[in-house]
């Protein structure tokens, strides 16, 4: 088995000095692109999908403010599935636009998505086919079922302060042990938010570690991988 596609969509410089992480990356875009941050202006709905991966893989989306693009790559999916979320908040609240705060309620309209399980919010509304849970990996393991799962995390359900949002409750060591035990042929695909201010350019190494902590608890312990070993040393990543 080989690592996964990892993808780096970096709209602000925010992965400028995550050194680690974009050598792991086949797919570098570092690039503004105005319209897109809270809420995708319609017009801007082409561009995003042109530059998205076309296969799933592990797609690392900047900070929070970005974390509605899970939606345009989750909408490809053509299976049944379940999307577990980890965010200190519940982002499905009734916008006329996609935006940060609505793209969970948006994605409950997907024909393949069977029900969305919601962990480490402190925002809990009854929704069709929203679960909640906490890091009990039992639990979180009854939920899913038989379906194939996408990961979506949004780093600001730790309780570790590195992302431009309020700190959640959960642990990173908690994050990893539910990750863990999701068995790696249930995993579709994942992606990862919640970087720091880039102006807060102290806090970037501690989120590299942190997204290689994940990347790791999901994918290479279970592929027995190193990364910066044979499959990956010296490759370069593609950049736009």
């Amino acid at each position: 088995m080989i690592p996964p596609h990892i993808h780096i969509l970096d709209f602000n410089g925010v992965y400028e000095e995550q050194r680690t992480l974009k050598s792991l990356a086949e797919f570098v875009f570092s690039k503004k692109i105005e319209g897109i941050r809270y809420m995708v202006l319609p017009e801007k709905i082409p561009e995003i999908e042109n530059i998205l991966p076309s296969h799933l893989g592990v797609t690392f989306l900047g900070d929070g403010e970005f974390h509605h693009l899970t939606y345009f790559i989750i909408k490809k999916i053509k299976r049944p599935f379940v999307l577990v979320v980890f965010d200190n908040h519940l982002d499905a609240r009734e916008e006329e636009f996609l935006t940060c705060d609505s793209w969970i309620r948006k994605a409950l309209k997907l024909k393949h998505l069977v029900k969305v399980v919601v962990v480490g919010t402190q925002e809990q509304e009854k929704i069709h086919r929203v679960f909640y849970s906490e890091t009990d990996p039992q639990k979180i393991l009854k939920l899913l079922g038989r379906h194939p799962v996408y990961l979506s995390i949004d780093k600001d359900v730790l309780d570790i302060g590195i992302t431009g949002w309020e700190s959640g409750r959960v642990s990173l060591e908690d994050l990893l042990n539910v990750l863990r035990h999701i068995p790696l042929r249930k995993i579709l695909g994942a992606d990862i938010c919640g970087e720091p201010d880039p102006l807060e350019f102290w806090k970037m190494q501690e989120s590299e570690k942190v997204n290689l902590s994940i990347l790791s608890a999901l994918f290479f312990e279970k592929l027995h991988y190193v990364p910066g070993s044979e499959h990956l040393e010296g490759k370069p990543a593609h950049v736009t």
